[in-house]
């Protein structure tokens, strides 16, 4: 991997405490994942139960059918991913 920057994320507390752990990571806007699945965009509307336990560490980008932002407003219960309304 060619590191042009470095990048720390720093792991906190609720209290926003910084914790011992310092993670060295690559520049995210070169280096990510794409999420494309229709099912996380928020007008896709199913009941069905999905989560994201199972991905990795790292950084994500939404494209495609996904939709190509994070929601920045409640999401109402049962659209995307969202089975508990997000406040």
């Amino acid at each position: 991997m060619n590191i042009d920057k470095i990048y720390f994320i720093i792991d906190s507390n609720e209290y926003n405490t910084p914790k011992s752990i310092i993670f060295l990571v690559a520049d995210p806007c070169h280096h990510y994942s794409n999420l494309s699945e229709a099912s996380r965009n928020t007008k896709t509307e199913s009941r069905e139960v999905l989560c994201d336990n199972q991905l990795l560490k790292g950084w994500y980008r939404f494209v495609g059918a996904a939709g190509t932002r994070m929601p920045t407003e409640r999401v109402q219960a049962f659209r995307s991913y969202f089975q508990l309304v997000v406040q």
